[in-house]
């Protein structure tokens, strides 16, 4: 089902859980049983951009998925901050969601690939795996390509529509068709609540100064047709095998950033197997050993 009756049909089997830390609420939804894994979301994004990947993520594990500070349902920082702030916001949230030992693994995507960097190295003891989803971060340039298109002044109907959906080809999506009808409702309802502004972070290093921080096992997934990484995707991988030498790293044909919206199937294949390397089951150190993202 990808049908927008897939989003109504997610949320009614969610768990919602508030959180609060430094002025701050964030609302987080779980789903399933088993070892926690925390999803961060991308920038103009919200929980959502994971909806069609909770139902397989959730049959082996609690998936938890907030809308992180200034996106969403959750409230804004109550200062201005970064992604080091909004990872402290959740890192807090976490220490009331999960036992201290509990083993935690974390899987950010774009944007929110950099808030779980950052979230990883400030704890470094429970966090096992980081997976990273065509994460931004790592010093990237403006990609080419059309032009985004302006749709907050539109407030026709059937313009703004069709400015999203260009948006949607422009940067997230590869194939036309799958710029679909549900694609189309996320990336609206998400653009249109989002607070935050990310994408200077976006373009910047931040993830790969703040990788080294972190004991956790590296792992990334990227859409082979990623034009924030074009015309290098594999260079991706190069970059987080310099932070982790072990990394690992798998590209997935026929996908834009949006890799595990567009080609669900495939990424949730992935997914598991990273979740499931028991190569990542000693990662952690005590708390102290490693720096705190700053």
């Amino acid at each position: 089902m990808s049908s927008p009756d897939l989003l109504d049909a997610t949320l009614a089997r969610a768990r919602r859980v508030e959180t609060t830390a430094g002025g701050c609420r964030v609302v987080w939804r779980g789903w399933g049983e088993g070892d926690p894994i925390v999803l961060t979301h991308g920038g103009h994004g919200s929980w959502s951009h994971w909806v069609r990947n909770v139902a397989s993520l959730s049959a082996r594990r609690t998936v938890w998925a907030p809308d992180m500070p200034g996106y969403g349902d959750s409230d804004s920082l109550a200062e201005p901050g970064d992604a080091a702030a909004i990872a402290r916001v959740l890192s807090a949230g976490a220490g009331e969601l999960f036992a201290r030992d509990a083993p935690l693994d974390l899987m950010g995507f774009s944007f929110g690939g950099v808030v779980a960097g950052f979230l990883a190295a400030l704890r470094p003891a429970q966090v096992r795996r980081l997976v990273l989803v065509g994460s931004a971060g790592l010093g990237i340039t403006r990609f080419e390509g059309r032009t985004m298109r302006p749709w907050r002044h539109l407030t026709d109907a059937a313009e703004l529509n069709a400015a999203l959906a260009q948006n949607l080809q422009v940067l997230m999506l590869h194939d036309p068709a799958s710029v679909d009808a549900l694609a189309l409702r996320l990336h609206r309802e998400n653009s249109e609540r989002t607070r935050f502004r990310s994408k200077d972070i976006s373009r910047s290093r931040s993830l790969v100064d703040v990788l080294a921080a972190s004991p956790a096992r590296l792992y990334g997934i990227w859409g082979a047709q990623d034009v924030t990484a074009l015309p290098d995707v594999h260079g991706r991988g190069e970059q987080l095998r310099l932070a982790h030498a072990d990394a690992r790293f798998e590209v997935i044909e026929g996908a834009g950033h949006w890799v595990q919206y567009e080609r669900a199937e495939a990424f949730d294949a992935l997914a598991a197997g990273f979740l499931d390397d028991d190569a990542a089951k000693g990662a952690g150190v005590r708390p102290g050993d490693v720096p705190a993202a700053r």
